[in-house]
Formats: C-alpha cells, structure tokens, sequence
C-alpha cells in the first residue's frame, strides 16, 4: 500500500543554533530536508530551548527525511559549512 505525503505547511528554513529554534509551526510529523550541495546537517530536537536532554541526529546533503516529534518540541539543524540551509515542512501521511 502506498502512503501520499499532504504538506499542511510551506517549507521553513531551520534555525541554525538552540536560540533560533522553531516548533515547525506545532508540527507532529516533519519532513526535513539539507539543501546543501555538501556538509552534514546536525539536527537537534529537544522538550526546551537548551535543553541538556537534545537529540542529535545527521542528515547527508541533498537528502530528505520524516520524523515525528511532540507538537511543542524544537528543532534546529546546523552544519560545519556555513550557508547550507535546512528547511522542514508539517506533513501528513495519508493512503
């Protein structure tokens, strides 16, 4: 079976450090994408800003993934090459 993905949001650029986080606009389900041609995005997802209890995870360049978050967790996603820009959508799944 296959599943259509329904953007419920244009695409956002994420912050780049903990203070420019963003929730996505309360979104549950994200699809993230490193827009950037080369450098690994860091994306970091957390309960509050600054959070000692962050998770970390690598998205390769020019790749998009899905993840679920609670609606009031933050995102944001950085990289060692300044100017790569990370951008998420609130998706839906539907069949």
């Amino acid at each position: 079976m296959s599943q259509l993905i329904k953007l419920i949001d244009t695409a956002t650029a994420v912050g780049v450090n903990a203070g420019a986080a963003t929730t996505i606009n309360g979104a549950r389900c994200v699809m993230l994408t490193n827009k950037g041609s080369s450098g690994v995005a860091t994306v970091a997802i957390a309960a509050t800003v600054g959070s000692a209890t962050s998770q970390y995870f690598c998205v390769p360049p020019q790749t998009t993934i899905f993840f679920q978050k609670k609606a009031t967790d933050f995102v944001w996603a950085h990289t060692a090459l300044g100017g790569t820009t990370v951008e998420a959508n609130n998706v839906g799944f539907t069949n």
